[in-house]
């Protein structure tokens, strides 16, 4: 792989991560058209993700301590059987988090075959094409894509429909 393929394949996934599209995706198909498909090492492919958690964290770290500080209250607050009124933000951001992380475990039974269409640029387009319309909808029905305004229910319904599709691309890579 050489160093300009390497620049933009990063430049791909510093832009793609912080935007509401999937960053492997774009990533697939940069590699596509730059046909550097069998060039890249998986060593490279898991420093372009690490690169961007480390980027996340620099830029979330209070929210990240306050999501975890949060956590460990809420269990303790289950321990004792007791929740405060109103949720905490941060308390109420990570269960939406959670929550949007569960349907990867759909896609868990057919991971074999979700491998198989890695290079399928039909396949890549069609889910974000879909994901696309996900999050056009998903904002009609709302009225907005912004988790602080939203009902605990809207928000869980925006991030399964965006991450099922963004995790399916990021089992494919």
């Amino acid at each position: 792989m050489t160093f300009l393929s390497s620049f933009l394949l990063g430049l791909v996934q510093g832009i793609a991560e912080f935007l509401p599209i999937s960053s492997s995706g774009h990533l697939a198909i940069a590699q596509n058209l730059l046909n550097i498909n069998a060039e890249v090492p998986a060593f490279y492919d898991v420093l372009l993700h690490l690169g961007t958690l480390v980027a996340v964290f620099v830029a979330y770290w209070q929210d990240i301590c306050d999501m975890v500080r949060e956590f460990f209250c809420g269990i303790g607050d289950l321990v004792h059987h007791s929740t405060p009124t109103p949720v905490p933000p941060a308390r109420r951001l990570i269960l939406l988090i959670i929550l949007g992380t569960l349907p990867l475990f759909a896609i868990l039974p057919i991971k074999d075959t979700v491998e198989g269409l890695k290079n399928s640029m039909v396949f890549i387009g069609t889910a974000l094409i879909v994901t696309g319309f996900l999050l056009f909808f998903s904002d009609l029905i709302t009225g907005t894509a912004q988790i602080d305004d939203d009902k605990a229910a809207d928000a869980g319904f925006i991030l399964q429909n965006q991450n099922f599709f963004h995790k399916l691309l990021l089992l494919c890579r």
